[in-house]
Formats: C-alpha cells, structure tokens, sequence
C-alpha cells in the first residue's frame, strides 16, 4: 500500500481496510508507521501520522489466500 501526499501536508492520518474471509493475516509487514490487525474483523489499520507535501509512505503486508473450489484447476 502506498498513502502519498499531494500539495498539501498530512497530519495524524490513518489508512483502513479489511482483508476477505478467504485471505488469512500473516503477520508479516514493514511499515512506514504502526500496523494494527483485529483478528475478529479482520481489519487492518495502519496509523502513518504525518506525510510532508510531495512525500509518500509505504507498507508492504504478506497475506495467504485460500482459493475457492472453481479457481482450482
């Protein structure tokens, strides 16, 4: 994931998103920031705090993905 500032400073921001029941957490990732993961809803909140004008922080996470029975083959 990538959070990327455009002409302006950002301040205390906070990205969010949820993994799928069929992709599991690994517990694996290197963030520009804190990394928080609720197992229960599987939602992952990365707390990047500031980004100047121009700038941009990155997280990388590793995840496994369990397919279903029609993406076997």
């Amino acid at each position: 994931m990538v959070a990327e500032a455009g002409a302006n400073d950002l301040v205390n921001s906070i990205v969010e998103t949820s993994l799928p029941l069929y992709v599991n957490w690994l517990d694996s990732y290197d963030a520009d920031g804190a990394v928080i993961y609720n197992s229960v809803s599987k939602k992952i909140q990365w707390d990047i705090g500031a980004i100047a004008a121009g700038d941009r922080k990155e997280m990388t996470l590793q995840v496994s993905l369990k397919p279903s029975v029609s993406q076997l083959r």
